[in-house]
């Protein structure tokens, strides 16, 4: 007979799994932010933008789509296709913010959406061995956020993202809609 829903499993010394999980999370969180405090960080706001859904759908080009406009992203016969006023955008944010993907991307692949988008290649986080990237965005958000930092996380999400985030960090989610737009910035990032 399995678990029933919101039955704890506890170990041999009767402390329940959920509990030790998430007293390593907080011990993590706080190293987060103590090496944010003691790191030296930029005033520039953080935001951590995903590619897929955000910068780009994934998506076959309709006819007539110039080539200008599309990456291979060697899956079959997808590609990340850039809407026109992508560019523009990406641009105004890597000149108010501090921009990286939250998406490991290749070398390959990041130089070709750099030159799509007229900025120098953005860093992306990096996978953990399990191949999650989640862990490194969360270091860099507590990180800049305990630093005093403001930070932002625009993704494509229909539900809503782990928790263990900054409590400052504002998540922009752009499910809906399917790309970015300026209207989906706060205040804060459209001006400049």
């Amino acid at each position: 007979m399995g678990l029933g829903e919101g039955e704890n499993v506890t170990s041999p010394e009767g402390t329940s799994w959920q509990s030790l999980v998430r007293a390593r999370m907080r011990e993590e969180i706080d190293e987060w932010v103590a090496e944010g405090r003691n790191e030296p960080q930029t005033d520039r706001p953080l935001v951590l933008m995903d590619v897929m859904g955000v910068v780009s759908g994934s998506a076959q080009p309709e006819v007539g789509d110039g080539e200008d406009s599309v990456i291979p992203t060697g899956d079959e016969d997808d590609v990340l296709e850039i809407p026109p006023h992508m560019p523009a955008l990406v641009r105004h944010l890597v000149e108010v913010a501090d921009v990286h993907w939250s998406a490991p991307l290749d070398e390959e692949m990041s130089a070709q959406l750099a030159g799509l988008l007229g900025v120098d290649p953005l860093p992306s986080v990096v996978a953990d061995d399990y191949g999650l990237t989640e862990p490194a965005a969360r270091e860099l958000l507590w990180k800049a956020a305990s630093a005093g930092r403001a930070t932002y996380r625009i993704e494509n999400v229909s539900s809503e993202l782990s928790s263990r985030l900054p409590d400052s960090t504002v998540l922009i989610n752009i499910a809906p809609d399917k790309v970015l737009r300026l209207d989906h910035l706060p205040p804060e990032l459209r001006l400049g």
